[in-house]
């Protein structure tokens, strides 16, 4: 049973703000804004004023290593 159901009820990976992605980066939410605009990093828009980002697949795209320690 499920199937569907499953599917959409499935949580996926953790979405951060501009300003997150813009520390890990070393620059501002504005620049990564701009970026996702651009096309250059994935975005998930979520409406007219929010855009989120999956931190992990935005440093792929970018070839950068995750800054800080903690995991």
């Amino acid at each position: 049973m499920g199937g569907m159901l499953d599917e959409m009820i499935r949580p996926g990976p953790p979405l951060v703000s501009a300003e997150v992605v813009a520390k890990q980066l070393g620059c501002t939410g504005r620049f990564v804004l701009k970026m996702a605009g651009s096309g250059k990093i994935t975005s998930v828009r979520i409406s007219s004023r929010c855009v989120r980002f999956n931190l992990d697949q935005v440093l792929e795209e970018l070839g950068v290593t995750k800054k800080g320690g903690g995991q």
